[in-house]
């Protein structure tokens, strides 16, 4: 028996050394600011194992009973460990990879070999908190430039999601839309690594891909963003390209979210965030714990989380309104020289002709342009239209398209978590972890008319001649709501194959479902007739005047309406199967090396169930609106990977030798093979009702594979200093949609596209039609001969941790990732008709000399009798940047111990090139692109039961418009901002703790945490785009808040 526990403690140890960073050598040389009350011993252990993130291994029942020394102030790990158990009689030890374990002992020693004297009824690991994580625990000074955001950051950030968190606190994550600034935006993960895209950022769950959405293209992004964040224990970034290590989807790097799996007892919080006018709350509340049973063998773990938010609209904000004056004095003719007049709060009314209006009764208004006065209805005065002339009414309009617009998607998630491990030998454990997260978001939205033509003579038309109308329809808000649910199940064992060598196995079941729900249109084609003519319907319906105030002369549309909620998209619903293999230890030592060995292997089903969509179809030549069904059917995708990596400590952290304190060489390959099976997604499948048989579908089956690798290298010629270099590939394989054509044959006249309105014109030709004069064959949908998207980067950085300023790190990166063969789409005219030459298997026209009729029309080509449009490898992409890091801990006597952070990336290089004839264009420091300069800094004190601190995010100054277009292009942009830039932004937030165990001896205090925060501190208001006239991306449209939050643990 006590032979068994050894073994058992031996090998947790193990499978600690083969899945974790040895670090502690290095950590000893840290310190950490500590508060650790006197205590149960086990609790304590627990609670300095967490602060200096540091594995800790111990027996249970060998501390029961015993009481630790408090420890506060900053000590290394070691002394803060030695002054937590004091006389206590327990033996320290510390592996060779850093994992200390705690023993009973009859004198206590420390030691570097292992316990001899001890019976483990139950081993339990703190600082690595056994979690289910797959991947190896990183760190950021590792050879590849990691960047690692604990929970203290997570808690002091205030954020709502994760989303919002990393949008906060990772300056290389190129998602710039903060709070408030969007309108209705997906609730889904948006998470985009050095402005590559998110669907180039693998987004992993404890080392494992989290499930991807679907839709109707196939496989899209992955959703982690309904994970609570108090259900985080830490976040591993890689903002690399890293296919070798995680395989396909990385080319921008790799977010891991690693869950907290170390509850003890029972944890109930409750938060609440609001802005001081009350008018945007969002509230949460979660419970968790953890229990043990079968003397410690059997580990259960729960907990659920709930959130809930409610509208804030674009009234309750000045935004809009400052936007619209702004663009009235810089630049009016956007107003008043459309053809279609601006909405506003009463109807807007411009010629048709752009000629003076004229009353029916000979009176000239002297300009094309007018409102309805405010209170005005059908019969009254006309002398307001005159007083009017020259004038819109740009008060924003009492609707949903107006100031009834929501500001923000408002949120509402759910997530519930099970797990439970269970050791069943010395040599195995298995585990069982299941999770739900419910992710949703709406806004409130009025899919009406807002524009019509009204002809002269119209019945309604007090004018002589047509005009054409912006008006606003009230009392017809819907709401657009989009849900994410993912599900998973995990069911796996840990091997202790060997004293040294480990292995886990985990099989997973996981599902998805998104689905979109709004409306299209609430008036239906016959109402916006009745609007125009100002005749009653065709079945009696009254007739329609919009020419009034719609405040005071409520306009009955009741025999107009289409259905609510006429457009739902899925829902769509994948299932994915998979198993995980990892295995890993030590390989023979080699001239004094000692060489470690981490390998695995993975697969991946992924299906994505048939689904039938609705929508509604309105045209005044059918009958009655209606709903169409479109089916999609079932797709499939199975995914094939292995991937081995070696490491070679040439020389061991810590050394002393002459050469140097620390070297290491890695690295790692990759095969990764996808197998789809799919079809043409550009066929339209439509049924008759939602239950019909659909039609037969013809599959086709579509591979790609990739090798994958990464080389790293790190040397520390000193214990202060150590330099890294890493080198490393990516690649994203095609989507579903785009591996399959289809080929359309039509004679002349014909449209060859059944699912297109017209054919594409021709610009050498006049700008004819294609097909109008000659048969041809059109190829559209996707491409079979399409390859997966490629990356390389090179990363080479610099981590300085000086003696002589204790405390203090210091890290800078340089980061250059190249992509090749993007997949992209030409445009017809501007790029595969005008630069045929360069696609000469796409674009074949008639094999004949140009007629002299067709000279003399100046035509310079041909007919087209073949036109390939389908997706191709062609565009190239480069991003090099440098990332900053600083942290700096220092103690002041008597006034307490503080925390200074900062992070920043600078863009050098963000250029693309979209096809081969085409100009390279940099997008650095355009609107919703990479920005020259972002980043945050962090000020934290600390002083006994109390804690507060300052954060600041920083937005570097941008262009307004688009990137590779001329200036006349984006000239009604910079005219309507009065520059070409939008100024940098900055935002400044407050945050807090009590513990509130050391404020008050009561005992419902024990165990209890309030936290208190004001996000944007001074009220900053966000710079505008004005154009769009909304808040600039970047900007914090919401304005001050308040956060707090109580945490109690029982």
């Amino acid at each position: 028996m006590v032979l068994r526990n050894i073994l058992f403690c031996a090998a947790s140890v193990m499978a600690i050394q083969a899945t974790a960073t040895p670090e502690f050598a290095y950590a000893q040389e840290i310190t950490h600011q500590f508060d650790i009350p006197a205590q149960s011993m086990g609790v304590a252990l627990r609670k300095l194992g967490e602060t200096a993130k540091t594995p800790i291994v111990f027996d249970d029942e060998a501390v029961t009973g015993l009481r630790s020394n408090p420890v506060r102030g900053r000590y290394t790990t070691r002394a803060a460990l030695n002054a937590l158990i004091g006389d206590a009689n327990l033996r320290v030890s510390v592996t060779p990879s850093g994992v200390i374990t705690i023993s009973p002992a009859a004198d206590r020693v420390a030691s570097s070999g292992p316990t001899e004297q001890s019976t483990f009824a139950e081993i339990i690991v703190v600082g690595d908190s056994q979690t289910l994580n797959a991947d190896i625990r990183h760190n950021e000074n590792e050879a590849r430039p990691y960047v690692v955001l604990t929970e203290e950051d997570i808690e002091s950030s205030q954020a709502l999601s994760i989303n919002e968190f990393l949008s906060l606190k990772l300056p290389q994550n190129n998602v710039s839309t903060s709070a408030g600034t969007s309108g209705f935006a997906s609730p889904a993960s948006g998470i985009d690594l050095r402005g590559l895209g998110s669907t180039n950022t693998l987004l992993l769950i404890d080392g494992r891909p989290a499930p991807r959405t679907f839709n109707a293209s196939g496989l899209s992004t992955q959703d982690i963003n309904g994970i609570p964040l108090s259900s985080i224990e830490r976040i591993e970034v890689l903002p690399a390209s890293s296919g070798g290590l995680y395989g396909g989807n990385a080319i921008g790097g790799v977010v891991n979210v690693i869950l907290k799996r170390n509850y003890s007892g029972v944890t109930i919080s409750a938060g609440y965030q609001n802005t001081f006018e009350t008018n945007a709350p969002i509230a949460n509340v979660e419970i968790a714990g953890g229990l043990r049973f079968n003397e410690g063998r059997t580990r259960v773990t729960f907990s659920a989380a709930r959130k809930i938010g409610e509208d804030i609209l674009i009234s309750d904000r000045p935004w809009v309104e400052q936007a619209r004056a702004i663009r009235l004095e810089n630049a009016p003719e956007q107003y008043y020289s459309r053809p279609t007049p601006p909405l506003g709060s009463t109807p807007n009314i411009r010629s048709v002709n752009s000629q003076p209006l004229v009353l029916l009764d000979g009176r000239s208004l002297n300009s094309p342009f007018t409102h309805v006065p405010l209170g005005y209805v059908a019969g009254d005065s006309l002398q307001g239209f005159i007083d009017n002339a020259g004038e819109y009414n740009l008060t924003l309009a009492d609707n949903a398209l107006g100031e009834r617009r929501s500001l923000r998607t408002t949120p509402e998630t759910l997530s519930l978590a099970l797990g439970i491990r269970q050791e069943v030998t010395d040599w195995l454990e298995v585990f069982l972890d299941g999770r739900l997260d419910s992710n949703k978001g709406s806004t409130l939205d009025a899919r009406i008319p807002s524009t019509v033509t009204i002809a002269a003579g119209a019945p309604q038309n007090p004018f002589r001649q047509a005009i054409r109308v912006a008006f606003p329809v009230l009392g017809f808000e819907t709401t657009n709501r989009q849900e994410f649910e993912t599900s998973k199940i995990l069911l796996g064992g840990i091997f202790r194959i060997s004293p040294e060598w480990n292995a886990s196995l985990d099989l997973g079941w996981g599902r998805n479902k998104n689905m979109i729900v709004y409306t299209d249109s609430i008036i239906n084609s016959r109402g916006v007739d009745a609007i125009r003519s100002g005749l009653r319907g065709p079945d009696g319906q009254p007739a329609i005047n919009i020419l009034q105030d719609p405040a005071v002369a409520a306009i009955d549309f009741s025999s107009y309406l289409n259905p609510i909620d006429n457009q739902r998209l899925g829902p769509f619903i994948g299932t994915e199967f998979n198993g995980t293999l990892r295995i890993g230890g030590p390989l023979p030592s080699i001239f004094g090396i000692e060489p470690k060995f981490a390998g695995g292997a993975d697969f991946t089903r992924s299906i994505l169930n048939s689904t039938v969509t609705e929508s509604l179809i309105d045209y005044l030549f059918l009958p009655e609106p209606r709903i169409s069904y479109t089916y999609y059917p079932e797709r499939t995708r199975n995914a094939y990977s292995a991937f081995g990596n070696l490491t070679l400590p040439l020389i061991p952290e810590g050394s002393e030798a002459s050469w140097g304190n620390r070297a290491e060489l890695s690295g790692t390959i990759r095969y990764d093979r996808f197998v789809a099976h799919t079809y043409d997604n550009s066929q339209i499948i439509t049924l008759p009702t939602r239950d019909a048989s659909p039609p037969d579908t013809t599959y086709t089956d579509v591979t790609d594979s990739s090798v994958g690798y990464t080389l790293s290298a790190l040397y520390g010629p000193t214990r202060d200093i150590f330099f890294r270099a890493s080198y490393a590939t990516g690649f994203n394989p095609p989507a579903l949609s785009d591996r399959v054509s289809r080929v359309y044959n039509a004679d002349i006249g014909e449209i060859a596209d059944p699912y297109s309105f017209s054919n594409p014109y021709d610009p050498q030709r006049g700008f004819t039609q294609i097909g109008s004069q000659a048969a041809w064959t059109f190829v559209t949908g996707g491409n079979p001969e399409l390859e997966p998207e490629t990356s390389k980067t090179l990363a080479l950085g610099l981590v300085v941790t000086p003696r002589w300023i204790d405390g203090l790190r210091f890290s800078v990166d340089y980061i250059d990732t190249k992509r090749k063969n993007e997949i992209n789409l030409l445009q017809f005219s501007n790029d595969l008709l005008i630069n045929e030459e360069s696609y000469p298997d796409r674009v074949v026209r008639e094999d004949r000399p140009l007629t002299d009729e067709e000279i003399a029309l100046g035509y310079t080509a041909t007919p087209v009798v073949y036109l390939d449009n389908t997706p191709i490898n062609m565009a190239n992409s480069r991003v090099t940047s440098i990332d900053f890091s600083a942290d700096y801990q220092f103690e002041i006597e008597r006034i307490g111990d503080f925390t200074i952070s900062v992070a920043a990336t600078k863009q050098l290089e963000a250029s693309r090139k979209l096809t081969p004839t085409s100009e390279e264009v940099d997008r650095i420091n355009w609107a919703g692109q990479p920005l020259k300069w972002r980043g945050n800094a962090s000020l934290y004190w600390e002083r006994g039961a109390v804690s507060a601190g300052l954060a600041m995010q920083y937005y570097n100054k941008y262009r307004i418009g688009n990137p590779g277009v001329t200036e006349a292009a984006n000239k009604e942009f910079i005219d309507a901002q009065g520059g070409a830039y939008v100024p940098a932004q900055y935002y400044v937030d407050f945050s807090s703790s009590v513990d509130l165990s050391k404020v008050s001896s009561a005992p419902f205090m024990d165990g209890a945490r309030l936290r208190f925060g004001i996000r944007n501190l001074f009220d900053t208001a966000p710079e505008l785009y004005v154009f769009q006239e909304r808040s600039a991306p970047s900007g914090d449209a919401l304005g001050r808040r308040f956060t707090v939050n109580l945490t109690k643990e029982f």
